[in-house]
């Protein structure tokens, strides 16, 4: 899915609805959030827990101390 969702809500978890741009429903979500509002403008955020979400991930085993030790060498060296 790509583009915009409209989040419409009349006041009560029942009545409220995320659609995608075409106005469909967005299916298996099970909870949305409005983030904090900063009086210092910028964008409103939104977010939605969806259920059921089929994925496909792939994934690079790390060794993290390496990576870690590496960074600073790299900062230090700079």
């Amino acid at each position: 899915m790509t583009g915009r969702v409209r989040i419409v809500s009349d006041g009560v978890v029942q009545g409220t609805k995320v659609l995608m741009p075409d106005g469909t429903p967005v299916p298996n979500v099970s909870a949305v959030e409005i983030l904090p509002l900063h009086s210092g403008g910028g964008a409103v955020q939104a977010r939605l827990t969806l259920n059921l979400v089929e994925v496909d991930v792939t994934a690079e085993v790390i060794d993290l101390e390496k990576r870690l030790l590496l960074s600073d060498d790299e900062t230090q060296n700079a």
